[in-house]
């Protein structure tokens, strides 16, 4: 990478034609599985907290945790499989450190125009987990 873990020229390009960036081994095997063990360890501790009542909004369905400043969004066709969290940073120092990692946010920055981080843990159904971004374009960031 010429400019840090911006994105180049080409990269670019990509974006704006298909909405997405492929970049293939920017963690290693050891980084993806300790990302992947923060995403999971939180989901664990927001699973056993009391339950709240959930409010289904269209296809989705949410619960919030008003006590911890943040909102569980639950599988539809699984009502008790948690399928993303947001807000969290303040829930886990390990996911606020690596979302502060340059991997992250310097792709995010070309992404959103600006310097933020990831803003939502995404379980992919069945458990796999991955990073969510806000915003329209390059929402999915997976580990």
């Amino acid at each position: 990478m010429h400019n840090g873990w911006r994105f180049d020229a080409q990269e670019m390009q990509d974006l704006q034609e298909h909405g997405f960036v492929l970049r293939r081994d920017v963690f290693g095997g050891a980084e993806v599985a300790a990302i992947r063990d923060a995403c999971e360890e939180l989901v664990h501790r927001l699973v056993d907290l009391e339950r709240r009542a959930k409010h289904s909004v269209g296809s989705y369905t949410f619960e919030i945790q008003h006590t911890l400043g943040t909102v569980v969004k639950w599988e539809p066709d699984a009502l008790e499989m948690v399928q993303g969290v947001e807000l969290f940073a303040h829930l886990s120092e390990r996911l606020r450190n690596w979302g502060l990692d340059a991997r992250f946010l310097d792709p995010s920055k070309d992404v959103t125009g600006a310097g933020r981080t990831f803003t939502r843990v995404r379980r992919a159904q069945h458990g796999d987990c991955c990073w969510k971004r806000a915003g329209h374009i390059g929402e999915q960031i997976v580990a």
